[in-house]
Formats: C-alpha cells, structure tokens, sequence
C-alpha cells in the first residue's frame, strides 16, 4: 500500500496535477490611431415615373383602359407587371403611366370604325367574319395578339374600309 501511494504521489507531481496552471491574459487592442472620417456615398432612390391609378370595373380590359387613359397596354402591362394573359379582378387597383413630354401624343377623337362589345362565345374569328374584316385587321385595330383572351364586355373596334 506504501509502494502506491509513493507511485500515485509520484505520477501526480510528473503530469502536473498537483496544482492548477495559471491561465494567460488576453491582449487588449490598444487603439493605435483616430478613426478615419467617413466619407458620404450617394445612394440609388429609383423613382416612378408620373402615374394615376384607376380602379377596374366590371367590362374593363387592358385595352379599353388603356385607350381610355391614351397609354399603349404595353405600357400599361409594364407599369402593372402584368402579362396579356392577365385577367383583371374588379376592384383591382392599376397604376396608369402618364405619357411625358417627349412622348408622341395621342389622338384625341374617336376611334375610327364600329365599337364592338364582346358577348360570351366571341372569337376574334367570329367578330372579324360577322362583320366582314379580316382577323389580321381586327387585331391591328385593337392592338391585340394571336394569343389575346378576349373578356365578356370588352369593347372592339371594328375596322372600316
């Protein structure tokens, strides 16, 4: 029993356990110089351009809005993030681009040509056929696409010669 004591007093003091290390301090920065001064950026503040907005009624389209307000509905599709698949929800709040200075005026008369208020079952094909035009002219007339949805009340313009 002597003999280990003697051997564990001795294995104590050889890996050091007798007593605890002293834990080093830690530096501290010491500030060297003063803080540089700041120096102003300009920031980017993106602004709209002038714009109204219009609340959608029930028979509003894109395009009778647009034609309305005397903005293109490309316009107002990229004023709204919209595509020409959008449907309209009534109530639906738009914003409306105003055309700026350098923008080509619109025309301030009618539109020439028959108005036409689209009914359930209208295509662009039936409306050109019954009215005897072409569907090429009724889309240019109206600044729609082959791909266009046309909207119950939606309002047409029927080309004439």
């Amino acid at each position: 029993m002597k003999r280990s004591l003697v051997l564990l007093l001795i294995l104590l003091v050889g890996f050091g356990c007798s007593r605890a290390r002293p834990i080093p301090p830690t530096p501290t920065p010491t500030p060297t110089s003063a803080l540089p001064t700041p120096t102003l950026t300009p920031t980017f503040t993106p602004t709209l351009p002038p714009h109204t907005t219009y609340r959608v009624e029930h028979g509003d389209s894109l395009w009778s809005i647009a034609l309305e307000f005397g903005v293109t509905v490309e316009a107002l599709m990229e004023a709204n993030d919209l595509s020409e698949d959008t449907i309209l929800d009534i109530g639906q709040e738009l914003l409306i681009p105003l055309a700026l200075e350098e923008a080509t005026p619109q025309p301030t008369s009618p539109p020439q040509g028959l108005i036409y208020t689209v009914v359930p079952g209208d295509t662009l094909w039936s409306i050109a056929l019954e009215f005897g035009v072409t569907v090429e002219a009724l889309m240019e007339a109206n600044g729609l696409t082959e791909d266009t949805i046309l909207d119950i009340g939606q309002e047409l313009i029927i080309p004439q010669d």
